[in-house]
């Protein structure tokens, strides 16, 4: 377009200006064992070099969680890292979503399969008189590891055969868990 009173030529420009997508990723895809609480991390980035005045930032992050169906299975949640108990075994999806300053997006999809718990092994009491040698404690199970303490926090024994020390009278509970291959333990 020429103008009529300078006599040069007139125009108008249009920029677009294109921002990077963050990349959303999840640091590792491990199955879990159900009922046990299992936290998620990620290493996303952005390349800010390449972008107009190198300002690229991620300024958030929410995780969603979802069944192999793609139903949602917990509220999301806007948190570094991602922190949850599945109460039930199957398979789910574990989406993140990063957020950049110029509301880009980037995701990161990983599936999981949650194991199943191992039902508890079966075992039998013992009685014995104060003095007489400790009798054996036994259950019928893979992988067997006894605890003195119901909370399971206090291994005593990992095997299948036990012997306790009883050095008083009255009563000493025992708690015995199995594994299975997955590395789940049971109740």
């Amino acid at each position: 377009i020429k103008n009529t009173i300078t006599g040069l030529n007139d125009w108008n420009t249009s920029s677009i200006v294109v921002y990077p997508n963050p990349n959303a990723i999840i640091d590792s895809c491990l199955n879990v064992c159900e009922g046990i609480e299992e936290e998620w991390t990620h290493s996303s980035w952005i390349d800010s070099l390449s972008t107009p005045n190198n300002n690229q930032q991620i300024i958030g992050n929410t995780w969603y969680i979802y069944d192999i169906l793609w139903n949602p299975v917990a509220p999301p949640t806007s948190t570094n890292s991602l922190t949850y108990t599945f109460d039930s075994c199957g398979s789910y999806y574990i989406v993140l979503e990063v957020t950049s300053n110029n509301n880009c997006l980037g995701y990161d999809t990983c599936q999981i399969e949650v194991y199943c718990l191992p039902s508890p092994p079966t075992a039998t009491n013992q009685t014995v008189c104060f003095g007489e040698p400790n009798p054996f404690l036994t259950a019928n199970g893979t992988n067997l590891r006894w605890y003195d303490d119901a909370s399971l926090t206090s291994l005593v024994w990992p095997g299948n055969l036990f012997q306790p020390t009883i050095t008083a009278v009255g009563v000493q509970d025992f708690y015995v868990t199995q594994t299975d291959i997955n590395g789940c333990e049971s109740p």
